[in-house]
């Protein structure tokens, strides 16, 4: 191999590295965006349930 091909093979390598860098933060961006829906999710339920037991309790 010539100088020119390590400098194409070191410049692919590098543009692959980057991509996957990318791909791999847009995800992470993803799966945290769907665990803090989650998180909300469950808080309105828990606040739900409460707010249902206070009213039964008060009830009685």
């Amino acid at each position: 191999m010539d100088r020119w091909d390590m400098v194409l093979w070191a410049a692919a390598a590098g543009f692959c590295v980057l991509a996957l860098v990318r791909l791999m933060l847009r995800r992470r961006n993803q799966m945290y965006e769907e665990v803090q829906k989650q998180l909300i999710e469950q808080r309105k339920q828990k606040e739900k349930a409460e707010l249902e037991a206070s009213l039964k309790r008060k009830t009685f």
